[in-house]
């Protein structure tokens, strides 16, 4: 069955795999622009089940050990406690793409998706600012949530050490 006009928008919160391998991906990027302010870097992260893969080309003068800024953005900055094996493949920049770059072109720059579109003020089509809105929803309901319940343990457990202070002290 055929649906023509029919096609899904996905939008994926911050610790979903997804979210963190671009994660990776970008703090490496940084690292090497923090060093060098002139480097070409393509990087990408895929993760799945306790395995990491980092690869991709650069042309930099900077030193940069991916599999450190990798298991930081991992375990520090996300959070996750979980052993992760790591794997890394950088190579230097193609000389065929460096000098796609070199001459003004873009190089390789891969597979794009949308266009921009007057449909709102962020020139993204009317789908995929519902899809973010919604995401974005979903995320705030979530940290209202554990809030509301840190919030209400944080008080039971107040009541509950009172109620234990004041029953030793009666029995005294």
């Amino acid at each position: 069955m055929r649906y023509p006009n029919t096609y899904t928008v996905e939008s994926v919160t911050a610790s979903h795999p997804d979210k963190i391998c671009d994660k990776i991906s970008d703090s490496i990027l940084d690292a090497y622009l923090t060093q060098d302010p002139y480097s070409r870097v393509a990087m990408e992260a895929f993760g799945a089940h306790d395995i990491l893969v980092v690869g991709g080309e650069v042309t930099s003068t900077a030193r940069v050990d991916a599999a450190e800024i990798a298991r930081k953005v991992y375990s520090e900055e996300m959070g996750y406690e979980d052993p992760l094996s790591i794997t890394t493949n950088i190579i230097q920049q193609s000389p065929d793409i460096a000098q796609g770059v070199d001459t003004g072109g873009a190089g390789d720059q891969g597979i794009m998706y949308g266009y921009a579109t007057s449909e709102t003020p962020e020139f993204f089509d009317q789908k995929e600012r519902r899809t973010g809105k919604r995401r974005l929803r979903f995320t705030m309901v979530i940290f209202l949530l554990f809030w509301f319940l840190a919030s209400i343990l944080k008080t039971l457990c107040k009541r509950t050490s009172k109620r234990y202070l004041l029953r030793n002290f009666l029995c005294h």
